[in-house]
């Protein structure tokens, strides 16, 4: 079986719907309103990568960084906080 960070796409039509960066976007946009679609975001963004239809210098296609990573997780964190902090 073929490990999802071993793939090098270079077509973005290859790409599973849930490794694209436009669905994941969406998803983690209303999942601020809405927590489990970001905390599935999470799980897409840390289980492989996140393809985006530009190319690199060797055709393949890009992901989104390390960056945008920590900043989903930390978005989620503090979702999670805040749900707790009602909760109690």
């Amino acid at each position: 079986m073929t490990n999802v960070s071993d793939v090098n796409y270079t077509n973005f039509a290859d790409v599973p719907w849930f490794r694209r960066s436009w669905p994941n976007l969406v998803a983690a946009v209303i999942g601020l309103f809405i927590p489990p679609l970001l905390w599935a975001v999470c799980l897409v963004v840390f289980t492989g990568p996140v393809y985006t239809p530009k190319q690199d210098e060797s055709g393949n296609l890009t992901t989104w960084g390390a960056a945008t990573k920590w900043v989903v997780l930390i978005v989620a964190a503090l979702q999670l906080f805040r749900l707790l902090r009602d909760a109690i």
